[in-house]
């Protein structure tokens, strides 16, 4: 089963009802998931049936069938379908710029050339481009019988090699890397760059930085094996109107990938790394602060992608500090929650404003939003979520800050 790519849109999901009616006869209905997210169902016809769902929201979605028996058991028609809706940089709200896939001063900043070319040249080492989907195998078990559960199924696995759009760059062993040279930069000039990373083992660094613009070589470095949103800030002198971005492995024999190394004249809007937890390492890019939190993959229960996070009992917390925000600027953020005895919250402090908390007791998977505005001095926020009464679960999932 090959990992389907699209923009935002409808997605057609078809099951052969022939082959399902053979396997288990007397079936009643058809119920079509996207991934916890029934999104309709369909009687029982004699050849096929189809259901299509207009699909928005971009990340990882997985489409799966539950079939009802005569006897009323549901069980898997097959394993889930993964689609992935691909997403368009966004600038952030208010600053007049509009959607592109090319933000200023970088070429080929998501290598979606499918080629390091134009804009990259090898510097030393394996320097690889990676397709979207090629690393993600799911799995092969169907059911045999009426007896069979929605439990005992194989999930979709694989690194998530691409972080956006359809390609990656994978620099592999020790020195390995890359670089560009940007031009038409404006002299005493600051200039933000943002690029994410992962590490291909957990131990083995990925860098990125910017040199040769009139001032010290700036470096961030990551070991996450998720991808993670490396950030900096640079200022040209009074004679440079150029500077050389670069990728590489500084240390560790294993791989490094990269994806969307962009630079402008302020950040980019999403601010949040791993707004679906997809990477599946919870303490990567949210550190727990207190209690138990944990990162479930299930497919059919996830409110997108296959991960999502638990948090058991009063007083269990995640959060992580998001940086290069702008001073006196609004942001709104967002997330998706679901409870079991347990009230959910998430919100933000840290700003330079009063804390702000948004909760639900809902049982089913449901969308909260927040808005916050830094002040004069504040350029970071901390974003949290964490169940603030009761003894039970609480889940989260997709959290963003635009």
């Amino acid at each position: 089963m090959d990992c389907q790519i699209q923009d935002p849109g409808n997605v057609t999901i078809k099951v052969d009802a022939s082959i399902f009616a053979s396997k288990f006869p007397g079936w009643t209905k058809l119920e079509f998931y996207d991934g916890a997210t029934k999104l309709g169902e369909a009687a029982p016809p004699e050849t096929s049936a189809s259901l299509t769902a207009n699909i928005r929201e971009v990340g990882y979605h997985t489409f799966s069938v539950l079939g009802h028996d005569a006897s009323g058991k549901a069980v898997r028609t097959s394993n889930p379908t993964m689609v992935i809706i691909r997403g368009k940089y966004q600038y952030p709200k208010g600053s007049g710029g509009s959607s592109t896939l090319a933000p200023p001063f970088t070429t080929n900043s998501g290598f979606e050339s499918g080629s390091l070319a134009p804009g990259w040249i090898t510097d030393s080492g394996k320097n690889t481009i990676v397709n979207i989907g090629s690393d993600i195998k799911p799995g092969l078990a169907e059911p045999t019988s009426t007896s069979s559960t929605t439990d005992s199924w194989i999930k979709f696995d694989g690194s998530y090699a691409v972080f956006n759009g359809l390609y990656s760059a994978r620099s592999s062993g020790n020195g390995s890397g890359f670089h560009q040279t940007i031009k038409g930069l404006s002299p005493k000039t600051t200039y933000y760059g943002q690029a994410w990373a992962k590490s291909g083992d957990g131990s083995t660094q990925a860098a990125v930085g910017v040199s040769n613009y009139g001032g010290s070589l700036v470096s961030r470095i990551t070991t996450s094996p998720g991808w993670t949103r490396l950030n900096f800030r640079f200022t040209t002198d009074a004679s440079h109107t150029t500077a050389d971005i670069w990728c590489r492995i500084p240390a560790g024999s294993g791989d490094a990938c990269f994806d969307d190394f962009t630079v402008t004249t302020q950040p980019l809007s999403v601010f949040v790394s791993d707004t679906s937890f997809e990477d599946g390492v919870l303490t990567a890019s949210w550190p727990t602060t207190s209690g138990t939190n944990t990162i479930i993959k299930d497919v059919y229960a996830a409110h997108s992608g296959q991960y999502f996070v638990k948090s058991s009992g009063t007083g269990s917390r995640f959060q992580r500090t998001i940086e290069d925000l702008l001073p006196n600027t609004t942001y709104h953020g967002e997330a998706w929650i679901r409870s079991s005895n347990a009230t959910p919250s998430v919100g933000v402090s840290g700003y330079g404003g009063s804390p702000v908390t948004v909760s639900e007791t809902s049982t089913r998977w449901t969308h909260l939003t927040f808005t916050f505005k830094t002040d004069a001095s504040h350029t970071t926020a901390d974003i949290w979520c964490a169940v603030t009464s009761g003894a039970g679960d609480a889940y989260f999932d997709d959290v963003r800050v635009y």
